[in-house]
């Protein structure tokens, strides 16, 4: 499993709709458990990005899915960063 960053902006379809993204957002954390990926912070934010998620994600492949089922809805793009953390680093860092 890997870690992966979702900076989520919504488009002006989804500002205009915000109750019915906000339903559909349950049809997302569905898929992601089905997928056998594990969220583990949602954050909504000011500025540039929305909602900040973090996600434990089986493989590229299923963010890759979740990234284009975001656009299909129209009411979000998503910027996807794959993420490491410290002791990651340190084990890849250590195997040079």
């Amino acid at each position: 499993m890997g870690l992966y960053v979702l900076l989520v902006r919504m488009t002006e379809q989804g500002k205009r709709h915000i109750q019915e993204a906000l339903e559909k957002r349950e049809k997302v954390m569905e898929f992601i458990k089905k997928e056998g990926g594990n969220p583990q912070t949602v954050l909504m934010t000011f500025g540039r990005y929305d909602v900040i998620e973090i996600l434990e994600l089986p493989s590229d492949e299923v963010a890759m899915k979740l990234s284009i089922k975001g656009a299909e809805t129209g009411d979000v793009s998503i910027e996807t960063l794959r993420a490491f953390t410290v002791d990651e680093m340190q084990s890849l860092v250590s195997s040079l």
